[in-house]
């Protein structure tokens, strides 16, 4: 088994450009884990990655989300350098 995460896959599904939300993703991770739901917003400064969370939860609780801060900005990287080469 392998000790690091690689993205191996970012599938975009592009929304209306004239608001926040730019896409939703799906990304694949060794190809053996897909992570799904992902939404990907522009932000004031920057685009980022929010995971997805659980309607029912009244405090935005995610399902998964990376728990290091490495690896969060691997996988948004991953997604916006995608979706630059995708949309632009």
């Amino acid at each position: 088994m392998q000790s690091t995460l690689e993205v191996t896959n970012v599938q975009l599904f592009p929304v209306d450009k004239d608001t926040t939300l730019k896409a939703m993703v799906q990304i694949t991770l060794n190809n053996v884990l897909k992570l799904t739901g992902l939404k990907l917003f522009e932000g004031t400064d920057s685009m980022y990655l929010r995971y997805p969370i659980n309607p029912k939860s009244k405090k935005n609780l995610c399902y998964t989300f990376p728990l290091d801060k490495e690896l969060r900005d691997y996988i948004q990287q991953e997604v916006i350098e995608e979706y630059d080469a995708t949309v632009y």
